[in-house]
């Protein structure tokens, strides 16, 4: 399951920014618009993108991430809520 995921987050879209399509990967595009709505007061947003930040830390500190996989699988089911709630899009 870890390499069908990896290879999901790894996938090319396009997305608008700065008004230019650009092509991104789908682990880019998550975290662009995770962080988008964190910082326009999602606090949903907010809290996945401390943890993300942790799992940076923690990764740059030891070989193994401590985020599992059903964590993996929590944030994203947060971002697509979020996105559908926002009239979802890509165009950040």
């Amino acid at each position: 399951m870890a390499d069908e995921f990896a290879k999901l987050m790894s996938e090319p879209i396009q997305m608008m920014k700065k008004g230019k399509l650009r092509t991104v990967s789908v682990l880019e595009a998550f975290l662009q618009k995770t962080t988008e709505a964190a910082l326009k007061g999602d606090a949903a947003a907010r809290k996945d993108v401390i943890k993300l930040l942790g799992l940076m830390t923690s990764v740059s500190e030891a070989a193994t991430p401590e985020i599992t996989s059903e964590e993996e699988a929590q944030l994203i089911a947060r971002f697509l809520a979020r996105e559908r709630r926002s009239g979802g899009g890509w165009d950040a």
